[in-house]
């Protein structure tokens, strides 16, 4: 079995953008990738139950507006 680990956003904003130029101390990117891990779960979660509720009416994007709101733009 191959490991296919997905890079997360806060490990790419560490690897690529802040690292390079600020030495945070470890624990601060480890704090951001439990909390991310966290919020990712949690939302997963989220979905799965509103799609029972709803019979899969809504799509993941209704239910992150709702979650997070504002807009979402990169």
């Amino acid at each position: 079995m191959s490991n296919n680990k997905q890079q997360t956003a806060v490990e790419w904003l560490e690897e690529t953008m802040l690292k390079p130029l600020i030495q945070w101390p470890d624990d601060i990117w480890e704090q951001a990738k439990e909390m991310e891990k966290e919020q990712t779960l949690k939302f997963g979660i989220q979905c799965q139950l509103d799609f029972i509720k709803s019979d899969g009416i809504r799509t993941v994007d209704d239910i992150y507006e709702q979650t997070y709101g504002g807009n979402n733009e990169n």
